[in-house]
């Protein structure tokens, strides 16, 4: 599966007292064109401001390139590779092809007197290796749309652009044009510079988008590959008839439901999911490891999700989805545990400490249920819960695990939520964690495993649910 480059997560813009994008989450692969269609040009011209810099949004958080980020201004987007090209040029009318692609970079950086001998030779070998058909010597002012829009392209590849965004580009170019434009785009997937093509026409993103996302009423209404486009089906999105069933939200007839989840899309994959979790059940959701950290994440908060969920004996809108601790589900993962222990305490004022980072809002803590779990676990792995981090013999992966699982199980959440528990080739360590698992199993909290390994999913699950169809066994 390709990287994520850029994300963006629950993103909401008001203007003029109007709602223009409402809990907007959409994912860029690298070497990508994505297709951004819009009903009205509002929510595009919005979206496109804040990918580019030139607005900022009133919630949400935006990843680029792995890091959360913020610009502030165009400057900062495209110091970071973001560039953007609209029907109207940003290029000096006045000037040549070769002043406007070299020159600005040339006057802000180390030489500023740049001599236009030199400026020529360099723009000529740079066109010359990216195969760019463009006249150095031409004025941009006497040059039509379709020609300034390769030259604002040449620029962005000069600059050494990441991502490209197009606003509302090719309206005005003839077939001939249009032909070559989508052949830029296919140059610029080949220079490993990845694409957001925006516009209201679904004829030019049907030819040129890898994926297409629809947008209506500010909300991401669907988010199709390729192989899925269908103009009717398009349509009828954007007019807001689609022929899919509704999902029928009745009441489960199962009272010792914890968790349930309908039509669930985790942003960024291909995971659609139907889960139920009853009281006391181990469930596992099969998949590759991308897709698995991925569901992890969403539950964690930190990704968005799509469809409905049935949590704390009520509906809700997965694209809601935060803060799990609050619907009293707990998240526990290796990388969870790391600089979490203090080596000079002892293993219960350790878990005391943790409980207590962890557990504390959600009111259902009991450090004498604490106490009793602890002991009756570190027996069984015949340590004593009054000795210090550093006289244990156990490796850094049981340390990570065992005690955030000993505090959840005091602690007694709906659902536990993991990832990454049980991979470790030391089979003593993964009974005592089973172990663990079944003192979970015995309180009565439900365990949702997002896993990657067929082992696992055999040995320790109640149930499994494989997506995918990965499994030799079958579904």
């Amino acid at each position: 599966m390709k990287r994520e480059l850029l994300y963006l997560y629950n993103i909401c813009k008001r203007k003029n007292h109007q709602r223009v994008l409402r809990h907007v989450a959409l994912t860029l692969f690298e070497m990508e064109t994505l297709g951004i269609l819009g009903k009205n040009d509002s929510s595009l011209l919005s979206l496109c401001e804040l990918l580019s810099g030139q607005d900022q949004a009133d919630t949400g958080t935006f990843w680029y390139d792995g890091q959360k980020v913020s610009f502030k201004n165009m400057m900062e987007a495209r110091q970071k590779g973001i560039y953007l090209i609209q029907k109207e040029s940003a290029l000096f009318s006045n000037l040549t092809v070769a002043e406007n692609i070299g020159g600005i970079h040339s006057f802000a950086g180390p030489d500023f007197f740049v001599s236009r001998r030199k400026l020529q030779r360099r723009m000529m070998e740079f066109l010359e290796e990216n195969e760019i058909p463009i006249s150095l010597n031409s004025r941009i002012g006497e040059m039509s749309s379709f020609e300034r829009c390769q030259v604002e392209i040449a620029r962005a590849i000069y600059n050494h652009a990441k991502i490209v965004i197009f606003y509302q580009v090719g309206r005005e170019f003839s077939t001939e044009e249009l032909d070559i434009f989508r052949l830029w785009l296919i140059k610029l997937k080949e220079m490993d510079i990845s694409v957001i093509y925006m516009d209201t026409s679904v004829s030019n993103l049907m030819a040129a988008a890898d994926r297409m996302a629809i947008i209506t009423a500010g909300k991401v209404a669907g988010v199709m590959d390729r192989k899925d486009y269908d103009s009717q089906m398009i349509q009828s999105i954007l007019m807001k008839k689609r022929e899919n069933p509704t999902i029928e939200l009745h009441k489960p007839r199962r009272n010792d439901l914890v968790f349930c989840a309908k039509q669930l899309h985790v942003s960024g994959t291909q995971l659609y999911l139907d889960l139920e979790i009853h009281k006391g059940e181990i469930a596992g959701v099969y998949a590759d490891s991308q897709t698995a950290l991925a569901l992890f994440e969403a539950m964690e908060g930190e990704r968005a999700m799509e469809g409905r969920l049935w949590v704390k004996n009520r509906w809700m809108d997965a694209r809601k989805w935060k803060m799990p601790s609050r619907y009293g589900v707990g998240c526990v993962s290796y990388a969870q545990g790391n600089d979490l222990n203090f080596p000079d305490l002892s293993v219960y004022e350790n878990l005391m400490i943790r409980s207590y980072r962890d557990h504390t809002r959600m009111g259902f803590l009991n450090w004498r249920i604490l106490r009793f779990i602890a002991d009756e676990n570190a027996h069984a792995w015949r340590i004593s819960t009054n000795q210090t981090i550093m006289e244990l013999q156990q490796t850094d992966h049981l340390r990570n695990i065992m005690f955030p699982l000993l505090s959840w199980a005091a602690a007694r959440p709906g659902l536990l939520v993991l990832s990454t528990v049980l991979e470790t080739s030391d089979e003593v360590e993964k009974n005592y964690l089973y172990q663990l698992l079944n003192v979970c199993r015995q309180r009565g909290i439900a365990v949702l495993y997002c896993m990657n390994r067929e082992q696992e999913a055999m040995e320790i699950c109640d149930k499994v649910y494989d997506p995918q169809g990965l499994l030799r066994y079958g579904k």
